[in-house]
Order: C-alpha cells, then sequence, then structure tokens
C-alpha cells in the first residue's frame, strides 16, 4: 500500500495519445465508478465541482478523466497472466487503468461518493456504451484495513470475490451480475471490477467503485433506460488519401475537410509537413488522428471492424482507409499544397497561451494548429482568457465562442 499525501496540485496541460484501436466502451454504474459519478455531478466546465474529490482529481488531471469517462483501458499483454495485467495497469494506478494522465481519479481522498452496501447479495451494473462479446469479468473488494482516505490502491490490497464468463448485456445496454458482500464487512471500501474482451487487442476495462458497508445498505438496480438511445453507425462517405498525394515535401501542408451540403465546413485539419512525416504513410496516419481527436462526434477515418463493431485506421495500407461520418450527404477533401503556395502567416502578438492573461477584444494569437486567431468582440473576448480546455484556439472544445479563425 502507498500512502501519499493530500495537496492541491496546479492543472497541467496534458498529452494523450489516441489509439485508434480504443473507442470508449463502458463504466461501472451501480456502485458508481469514480469518475462516472465525478462526469455525472459536472461542474468543471464552469469551476463549481460539487464533489472535493473530483475538484482534487480536477486538479491533478483535468477533464478528459470526466468526459471520457467510458474509455478507462489497458491492453495487457497476457489478459490470464496477472503480472502482465500487473505491468499494464501498476500499482497506484489500478483506478486509472494505468493511464498516468487521468492520475487524478486515483488520488486518495476520504470525500469520494460512496455507495452504501449490505452484507448479502446484490445486482451491479455495468452501463456499457459499446457493448462487447465474448468477454469476461473479474470482481475484487479491497481488504480490511485499506484505506481510500489515505492510499491509493494497489493489486495486493484486493481479494477476488467473483468471477463470470460471457454473459448477455439488457436491451438498455447493460451488463448485470448479481455478487455477495461478506459478513462482517465494516468501514469502507473499494469494489474493483475488470471487464475482459476476448480479442487481439487484449482490451480490458478497470473500474474503482467506492462502497461503505452498511447493514441497512441497499440494492437499488438503476433498471432499464426508459428510451435509451439507440445506436447510430457511421457512414462511409468517401475515400481518404488517393496516389496523387503522394509527393509532399518538408514546407508543405496537408489539409483534411469534410464538408456539407452546402459545402461549408465541418471538419477542418491542417498539419504542416517535415522531415520527419514527409512519408505519405506517416503523414496521412497523423493527419487522421488529429482530425479523429479534435471532431470525435463528427469523423473517423479507416476500415470497418465487422468483430469489433467500429472504425479502424488501416496503418498498413493508407489507400485502403474511408472516411465514416453521421450524414451520407457529408463529402471529405484531403488536399496537399505546397509550400511556394502557402498564404502568408497573418501577423500575431502572441503564441498560445503566452501572455493568456492580457487577452482581450482583437488579440490575435498563433495556436497549436500554426493558424491565427483572433479574439471576438465582448462579451464573447471574456472567454479568451479563460479554461484553455474549453477555449484555447482550435483545439478547445468551445473555442468558436472565443475565437475567429484569420
Amino acid at each position: 500500500m502507498k500512502t501519499i499525501p493530500l495537496k492541491r496540485i496546479s492543472m497541467l496541460a496534458l498529452s494523450i495519445p489516441f489509439s485508434c484501436n480504443v473507442f470508449a466502451h463502458g463504466a461501472m454504474e451501480y456502485p458508481i465508478a469514480r469518475q462516472y459519478q465525478c462526469y455525472k455531478d459536472s461542474g468543471y466546465w464552469n469551476d463549481s465541482i460539487p464533489n472535493e474529490a473530483c475538484q482534487q482529481a480536477y486538479d491533478e488531471s483535468g477533464t478528459l478523466q470526466f468526459d471520457n469517462w467510458n474509455g478507462f483501458a489497458a491492453n495487457p499483454e497476457n489478459p490470464d497472466d496477472q503480472q502482465s495485467v500487473e505491468k499494464a495497469v501498476p500499482d497506484g494506478m489500478l483506478c486509472s487503468a494505468g493511464i498516468s494522465g487521468y492520475n487524478g481519479i486515483n488520488l486518495p481522498s476520504e470525500h469520494w461518493q460512496k455507495t452504501d452496501l449490505a452484507p448479502g447479495k446484490h445486482t451491479i451494473s455495468f452501463h456499457a456504451t459499446a457493448p462487447h462479446d465474448p468477454s469476461w469479468w473479474r470482481i475484487y473488494l479491497s481488504k480490511e484495513g485499506f484505506d481510500s482516505a489515505s492510499e491509493t490502491l494497489d493489486w495486493d490490497d484486493l481479494e477476488l470475490i467473483t468471477e463470470f464468463g460471457n454473459i448477455v448485456k439488457d436491451s438498455d445496454d447493460r451488463y448485470r451480475m448479481e455478487i455477495e458482500i461478506p459478513e462482517g464487512r465494516t468501514g469502507t471500501g473499494i469494489l474493483y471490477v475488470r471487464w475482459q474482451r476476448e480479442d487481439s487487442g487484449n482490451e480490458g476495462f478497470y473500474s474503482c467503485s467506492d462502497v461503505r458497508f452498511s447493514d441497512d445498505g441497499g440494492n437499488p438496480d438503476p433498471g432499464p433506460d426508459p428510451e435509451p438511445e439507440p445506436e447510430v453507425d457511421p457512414i462511409r462517405v468517401g475515400r481518404y488519401v488517393l496516389k496523387s498525394l503522394d509527393s509532399a515535401e518538408p514546407g508543405d501542408q496537408v489539409r483534411f475537410r469534410l464538408l456539407n451540403e452546402s459545402g461549408n465546413e465541418v471538419v477542418d485539419t491542417k498539419l504542416d509537413i517535415t522531415e520527419a512525416n514527409q512519408a505519405i504513410d506517416i503523414w496521412a496516419y497523423e493527419l487522421a488522428m488529429k482530425a479523429r481527436s479534435e471532431n470525435q462526434d463528427k469523423v473517423q477515418i479507416g476500415k470497418w471492424h465487422d468483430a469489433m463493431n467500429h472504425v479502424m485506421y488501416d496503418r498498413d495500407n493508407v489507400y485502403r482507409n474511408m472516411v465514416w461520418a453521421f450524414d451520407e450527404d457529408y463529402r471529405p477533401v484531403t488536399e496537399l499544397t505546397k509550400a511556394d503556395d502557402l498564404p502568408p502567416v497573418p501577423d500575431y502578438e502572441y503564441i498560445y497561451p503566452e501572455g493568456i492573461e492580457s487577452y482581450t477584444d482583437g488579440t490575435r494569437v498563433l495556436a497549436e494548429d500554426n493558424n491565427v486567431y483572433e479574439c471576438l468582440p465582448f462579451p464573447n473576448s471574456g472567454w479568451c482568457s479563460q479554461a484553455p480546455d474549453f477555449y484555447a484556439p482550435a483545439t478547445g472544445s468551445d473555442w468558436e465562442d472565443a475565437w475567429k479563425k484569420l
């Protein structure tokens, strides 16, 4: 067990790589997983997080751990070998599935919201946003003496209480299983759930649910959603790159756009060509991942994988990749612009986020995508100097509320 001091840590900018094989899949709903509770509590977009443990997690690791509540996954080399699992999900990082960028979820706190559980049988519920079969489950409970208020969770802190093979999800995309809490447990603990897919990628999902052992702890199975949202598969709208684009040189720029039926840009992503990425198999992958990470709900690039039921990028043959969207009228365009034909970069005052505290109406900055953006007039100008996760030009989730691209 590790004991670490609790302190407020200033939020750092995170760089979390996107894996083309990993998409959000689910988390424990009852008892609720830490990151799912923080996501449901919300407040992290306007500095009003209601729970102190979620606030501490936010200070450590930012918002992505909440927004991606259903993507706490790891890929052990051998899922059946515990040493291999512990290498992928090391001690102290069990609650974040070994993802360092989500470390806030691992931090000890007496304020993690706890579900009351009495001794005896309970039906637990796992909300699967992208169900997968076949798969199997292992359910652990922290041992007597473990203190989530002062200790991070290690594998030695856990005991296996039950396991399940492949089970069928319910119509509301929940997996439900019956477990039994042993008699005599007191105080608090963590229910640790591991959901392991049986596929070539060895992808598995990990959830920490804080619990309080109580004689009157009920079993409020959430039950089916009254109107579950239907799953919508993306539609293939065109080819990603052509062989005619295989002539990039350092100083050039490649650009991917997704246009709606009116010809307006739904997605517009640019990438500068360097000596390191001038080969088409390299820049095409980098451009696809950039477009995907900046526009997750609008576009996917790759081949449809029937077994996994999602789009996967093909790095072996770049020309096999297609563009997928959620509107059949969208049209993809991938272009290569030679260095001599690129327009001059407009003047700017700062390289974002330098001088962020002084940004005001009309301030021009060079953003991460190498484009220049101008701060919008009042009242929108107030956002230019705030919350980079939301208002950083080009990359913030709501950047268009604060900036216009020149």
